[in-house]
């Protein structure tokens, strides 16, 4: 074969035969190269599974695998999958180490963590994510790694998380996935892409447990998306539908104020203090507990605005009149306030009221 690729070496066209040869040669090279690949993973399985002689002990590497025996074709396959199991091991330890301070003291008022906390919570999330971009980079299309990074990226309220997200429901194309959902609904939300975001947080909520917290509060964003785009009548459906666990969680307590606040912002009033009387009945401390997700931490509301008038109704509700007309001074500075003609209401009903109140005062002697 070789002498006939030759052959044309006194041809018109001794070019052609040098490629020809060159041609054989490298397909005989990729041969031998399988050839050996082949042989190598063969003797890896005659060796897992030969029988050792009876009078012979198994081997250590039998009975306990190690760096030295494992499958080859799964190592050709994911050479970095041990090390990047290790990888979200330790990210996830970190990320439930940082759990344990999302239970830690917080500031009520603000919705903020306390600094020790906060700072060390931080750390924790910010080692987590840089382990697991590590990972991404040992292989782009792991369905676990894009998945954890994304939430930890999330966790750490990094605006990188909204690409992250995507990315990984670009790769898990035919899993829901609600809780990962939400989380993308909601930066979606921050964002200001509202059609986009509730398209998302639906479909999140048809892909949860309706007893999950993930379903409770995508429904709860869904509602305040609704009343922020003009769509009370859907809000109201939406929450007048949920069903409360028995236990009332405070992502429970919070769906059921939810309602009371669409019904406020309707101009139904008597609806909203209807339903607000109904929640103080189901659970003695139900206003207290509002304003906070599944787990007890703040909620993270969109648009943030609506902090503010969650907390002066539930102020308002509780009877601390000055805390709420503080918190709807403070919803009335926010520029993207839709309903700031009922906080003007507000303020002028509990303005009345502490003029009423002192007025009813008795006078102090000097």
């Amino acid at each position: 074969m070789v002498a006939g690729l030759l052959a044309g070496r006194g041809s018109a066209r001794p070019g052609l035969a040098v490629a020809r040869y060159g041609a054989w040669r490298h397909t005989r090279r990729v041969w031998r190269l399988i050839s050996i690949l082949a042989a190598a993973g063969v003797s890896q399985v005659a060796i897992a599974q030969a029988d050792p002689p009876a009078d012979q002990a198994p081997s250590v590497a039998k009975v306990l695998p190690g760096k030295h025996h494992q499958d080859f074709w799964a190592w050709l396959e994911a050479p970095f999958g041990k090390q990047i199991r290790l990888i979200i091991d330790q990210a996830s330890a970190n990320q439930q180490a940082a759990q344990a301070h999302d239970a830690a003291p917080w500031d009520p008022y603000s919705g903020a963590y306390r600094p020790v906390h906060a700072a060390r919570r931080q750390a924790l999330l910010r080692d987590a994510v840089g382990m697991l971009a590590y990972a991404e980079k040992l292989d782009p299309e792991h369905l676990e790694v894009a998945r954890a990074l994304a939430i930890a990226t999330d966790e750490l309220g990094d605006p990188r998380a909204r690409p992250r997200l995507e990315h990984f429901f670009a790769l898990a194309a035919d899993h829901d996935h609600g809780p990962a959902r939400v989380r993308l609904g909601r930066w979606y939300a921050a964002t200001k892409h509202y059609r986009r975001a509730i398209d998302e947080l639906r479909v999140a909520a048809g892909a949860t447990s309706a007893s999950s917290p993930a379903h409770r509060e995508a429904l709860l964003l869904l509602a305040c998306l609704y009343m922020h785009t003009d769509q009370l009548p859907d809000a109201i459906a939406l929450l007048a539908a949920s069903e409360l666990s028995p236990t009332l969680s405070p992502i429970d307590a919070t769906l059921r104020f939810a309602l009371a606040v669409a019904y406020d912002r309707a101009g139904q009033i008597s609806m909203a203090h209807e339903t607000l009387r109904a929640l103080s009945a189901a659970h003695p401390d139900a206003l207290v507990r509002v304003l906070r997700d599944a787990s007890g931490r703040p909620l993270v509301f969109v648009p943030p605005s609506d902090r503010a008038y969650f907390a002066a109704l539930q102020f308002e509700a509780l009877g601390y009149l000055i805390d709420a007309r503080t918190e709807w001074q403070h919803y009335l500075a926010w520029p993207d306030a839709r309903y700031k003609a009922r906080a003007r209401n507000h303020i002028q009903t509990i303005d009345a009221l502490l003029t009423k109140s002192q007025a009813q005062a008795p006078a102090t002697s000097p």
